[in-house]
């Protein structure tokens, strides 16, 4: 039995089963892109934070009901499972399940920001902050016009490691 806060942000990792990369090709991080974008108008939320990467997503958002996470989450896995799987034969589990953090303070909201858009290039898909301009499975040039861009490269730069398991409490 799970229980999420209500009134609260959560940072989310979701991996694929055995580290597959479902998302490899950028016509599948679309996929879930599309999903991600899908569900922000159904459940009414804004992403402060996504990136899609080749075999996990992060997502950072605030409900105000927190027992609504169980549905968004069934309707993204699903909704993405459907449309990676439809046109293949033989059908497949792509989840590994997901992580749930959530965020109680100021400097943690800012770190997950930082580590979220970040991610593309901890993971090697872009040579440098500056290319995560053309990253188009992240929101970094949203970012970029509302803290401007040194301000996002500033808060990405901050994340030591850009490492995933990091103890977002601590300095």
């Amino acid at each position: 039995m799970k229980f999420y806060l209500d009134y609260n942000y959560f940072f989310i990792t979701c991996r694929t089963l055995d580290q597959e990369k479902y998302f490899a090709e950028d016509y599948q991080k679309q996929i879930v892109l599309n999903k991600i974008l899908e569900i922000a108008k159904d459940f009414n939320i804004n992403f402060e934070a996504y990136c899609i990467l080749s075999n996990h997503y992060h997502l950072f958002f605030y409900l105000a009901n927190g027992e609504d996470l169980k549905d968004l989450m069934k309707n993204i896995n699903g909704g993405i499972s459907y449309e990676l799987n439809k046109n293949m034969e033989e059908k497949r589990n792509i989840w590994d399940g997901y992580h749930i953090v959530n965020i109680f303070s100021e400097e943690a909201f800012y770190r997950v920001i930082g580590y979220i858009i970040g991610n593309p290039f901890k993971h090697g898909l872009v040579k440098s902050l500056d290319d995560l301009e053309s990253y188009k499975f992240c929101n970094y040039n949203e970012k970029a016009k509302e803290f401007g861009k040194e301000g996002i490269n500033e808060i990405i730069a901050r994340v030591k490691n850009l490492n995933w398991e990091i103890n977002l409490e601590k300095k």
